[in-house]
């Protein structure tokens, strides 16, 4: 039986997948952007929509683009990885959109959005997966911060949710820091759910030099780092208005995006593929 090499199908349909997602992402955030009262939800609502959608702009767009272009046309398999932590970045912010966002036209670009960017991330990771290229990182001081780094988030993230959440359990008059009092369960459920788990696991196998836990970590740096810089433009957006004035909060999450960005680049330049014959 004939076989058909992955890429050479996936790819080709990929590439305009991910122009029609950047067009679409560039609609919205210049939307939200330049008129955010469209959006119909409360001011401190807003002022999170503001800093996420500035930079999805700013950073988002250019490195989705960037990314697609080093990984379908130079065909880089480290920018595979960069390209699949994009989508997932684009997966999660946009998950809030679509089911915590109040209803507006803007649904109709979010949607949208959200559904590309999860065919595009899985798209990708069933290229990596299915290509089995073997993978090689050996500089131990670099593992080392990197899985410091990601347990770190981790631990703090999962103290903060769960602290929470038990808070509302045990404690009748508990608020949350939210308008209406109650935890923001979506955040709480992706985070405790998803993207800690994925971070815990890609460590432990980065610690054993799994290939698998050489792909996750590439993929689990480049949506961190966006991420945390999405949260420090929602709390200065915020402390702009005049909606919170935790300083802590935004000196956080810049140490989060600024040292994930810088872990991701030595990452990525030391991370070594070897590309395994394609099968025809």
């Amino acid at each position: 039986m004939k076989r058909i090499a992955i890429h050479t199908v996936d790819f080709r349909a990929l590439g305009a997948l991910i122009w029609i997602l950047a067009g679409l992402t560039l609609i919205a955030t210049l939307t939200g952007v330049f008129r955010n009262d469209f959006y119909q939800d409360d001011e401190w609502v807003r002022a999170q929509w503001l800093g996420q959608d500035v930079v999805t702009l700013i950073f988002g767009i250019p490195l989705l683009l960037l990314a697609a272009k080093k990984a379908i046309v130079n065909r880089s398999l480290v920018w595979e990885l960069v390209l699949a932590g994009t989508l997932l970045y684009f997966s999660y912010i946009y998950t809030f959109y679509v089911f915590e966002a109040n209803f507006t036209f803007l649904y109709f670009f979010h949607l949208p959005i959200f559904s590309l960017s999860l065919l595009c991330f899985f798209i990708v990771c069933h290229h990596i997966l299915n290509a089995r290229n073997d993978y090689a990182f050996t500089d131990k001081m670099s593992r080392f911060t990197i899985v410091f780094y990601l347990l770190l988030i981790s631990a703090m993230l999962s103290w903060l949710w769960l602290q929470d959440l038990i808070n509302h359990l045990v404690m009748e008059e508990f608020l949350s820091q939210t308008p209406d009092g109650q935890p923001p369960l979506v955040i709480y459920s992706l985070d405790l759910g998803i993207l800690i788990p994925l971070a815990v696991i890609a460590c432990l196998l980065l610690l054993r030099n799994h290939a698998l836990g050489l792909i996750l970590i590439g993929i689990v740096l480049t949506k961190t780092f966006l991420l945390g810089f999405a949260l420090m433009a929602m709390s200065l957006s915020m402390y702009r208005l005049g909606l919170d004035h935790d300083i802590f909060l935004i000196t956080l999450w810049s140490f989060i995006g600024l040292a994930g960005l810088l872990l991701s680049i030595v990452y990525l330049n030391k991370l070594k593929v070897y590309p395994r014959p394609e099968l025809r």
